[in-house]
């Protein structure tokens, strides 16, 4: 199966993919990799220890919705940051 190619009005990606090197399949691979991981590294806590899990679901479920929005946009600026960085 073949993968779209990135779009050519999406000037950040495109520099990336000519800085690397990298053909549009091997682009969507590393992209499918991070995701990957992104995924490995939020499934651990829930399955080494399910009750640590409840009782931190447990503490986001105490805060107000400012408190979730300000963290989910550092989490935002963080990982937006470390791409800009390491691209």
């Amino acid at each position: 199966m073949r993968l779209p190619l990135l779009p050519e009005k999406n000037s950040v990606s495109r520099s990336c993919v000519r800085r690397f090197n990298l053909d549009s399949d091997t682009a969507w691979l590393v992209l499918g990799a991070g995701l990957g991981l992104a995924l490995i590294i939020e499934g651990l806590l829930p399955f080494l220890s399910p009750p640590a899990w409840r009782k931190v679901i447990a503490q986001v479920q105490q805060l107000n919705d400012g408190q979730i929005r300000f963290f989910g946009l550092c989490c935002i600026l963080a990982g937006a940051l470390l791409v800009a960085v390491l691209l």
